[in-house]
C-alpha cells in the first residue's frame, strides 16, 4: 500500500487532482490518500505527518501540499526534509513563475480560488437568466 498525504491550508482539492492524475500512471495494488485540510500551523502539520508515520511504519510516505502562506510553506519544507519525507509543493512553483513573469507580489491567501469561481458562476447564472 502506498500512503499519500495531502496537506492544504484550504481544502486540498488542487493537490488531490494532481495526486489522482499521478497515481493513475502506476499499477499500484492499493493507494491510501489521507488529507489534512485547513492546516494553518506547523504543529498541526507535524502531528499529522508523525501520526501517518506511526500508522505506516513500513511504507515510504509521499506528501503533496498546497500552502499559500510562504512562511508556513517554508516551515513545511524544512519539516519534511528533516523527517526525510518525499514531498511535492504543488502550488509554490506555479505562484513563483507567475510572480516572476508578471512582476506582481502574490496575495498569499488560501481560498481565493473559490472567490474567483463564485464570481464566475454568478456571471454564468446571469447569462443563463438573460
Amino acid at each position: 500500500m502506498q500512503p499519500i498525504l495531502i496537506i492544504s491550508d484550504f481544502l486540498g482539492d488542487s493537490a488531490a487532482a494532481i495526486v489522482d492524475a499521478a497515481v493513475s500512471q502506476f499499477e499500484l495494488d492499493e493507494v491510501l490518500i489521507e488529507r489534512l485540510p485547513g492546516a494553518t500551523t506547523i504543529n498541526a502539520i507535524e502531528s499529522f505527518v508523525a501520526d501517518a508515520q506511526l500508522i505506516h511504519p513500513e511504507e515510504a510516505l509521499v506528501v503533496f501540499f498546497t500552502i499559500a502562506n510562504p512562511d508556513l510553506c517554508m516551515e513545511t519544507k524544512k519539516l519534511l526534509n528533516k523527517m526525510s519525507i518525499t514531498y511535492v509543493d504543488v502550488l509554490g512553483p506555479a505562484i513563483n513563475a507567475i510572480a516572476r513573469a508578471s512582476n506582481l507580489v502574490p496575495l498569499s491567501q488560501p481560498e481565493l480560488i473559490h472567490k474567483t469561481s463564485k464570481e464566475y458562476y454568478q456571471r454564468l447564472e446571469a447569462i443563463e437568466f438573460a
